[in-house]
């Protein structure tokens, strides 16, 4: 079993290439969160594995929570493959410590956390796709035999981020204080159904967001008029999600 939390579609799609490549299923984290199953008997075939998004060098809150309720048979072999724009930092590292693994690896996606930076360029986005699907049928390969592997790129300053700007992140940042609609918001409704945490609602025709933020993305990346913002940082900035470039309407 491989379960998967995404935001703007990196790590869903990372994850459906690695259960097609090893023909394990796929578990939506954030689907399976949503019920109030207190914990999941998990057949796994003696395998299970994780892919996920870094969120500030570290592992999403959610996932982190979801392990939690995980019943795993001590010989499972467990991996986990973070998609990040560029550093892993000690995500995988601090995520074993949670939830022990055998094997992590870091996959270089395009980047999405506006609130921060602009997404990268057509060109940078075309070359971190076709890496990753240059990396994966190794990564598959490595899953079937089941070997100790450790491939992740922490980049600079890696202990600095992770130990101590992610727990300010987490502490500070993980919410949707900021997140607005402009006046040109249509009331669609697609950043309600978008939202893996099933946080926001329409009230009077605009979308409101609860308590349950993870700074996933997804709802400004999918707002089909660019109404979400979050602050003035993301006004000038653009917008992406995995889908929208592999189908050719980036």
């Amino acid at each position: 079993m491989i379960y998967y939390f995404s935001g703007t579609g990196n790590s869903e799609w990372v994850a459906r290439q690695i259960a097609v490549g090893t023909g394990m299923n796929l578990g939506n984290i954030a689907q399976l969160s949503n019920t109030t199953a207190v914990s999941f008997p998990s057949q796994t075939n003696g395998v299970i594995g994780f892919v996920f998004p870094v969120h500030a060098w570290g592992a999403p809150e959610v996932v982190l929570e979801f392990t939690e309720r995980l019943q795993i048979q001590e010989s499972t072999y467990r991996f986990a493959v973070a998609t990040c724009g560029d550093e892993a930092g000690f995500a995988l590292d601090d995520f074993s410590k949670k939830f022990s693994l055998q094997s992590a690896w870091s996959i270089k996606m395009p980047n999405n956390y506006i609130p921060m930076a602009d997404i990268d360029t057509p060109e940078q986005i075309r070359q971190k796709i076709a890496e990753a699907r240059r990396l994966i049928p190794e990564i598959c390969s490595h899953i079937q035999a089941r070997n100790p592997v450790w491939q992740v790129h922490k980049g600079s300053f890696a202990r600095l981020k992770s130990r101590i700007i992610n727990p300010l992140f987490r502490s500070y940042a993980l919410s949707a204080k900021g997140f607005y609609a402009e006046d040109h918001c249509t009331s669609c409704g697609i950043c309600v159904k978008a939202c893996p945490m099933e946080n926001i609602e329409l009230k009077e025709g605009r979308p409101v967001w609860n308590d349950r933020c993870v700074q996933c993305m997804s709802c400004i990346h999918r707002c089909p008029v660019r109404a979400i913002q979050i602050g003035n940082a993301t006004k000038k900035r653009g917008r992406y999600t995995f889908e929208a470039f592999e189908s050719g309407n980036f």
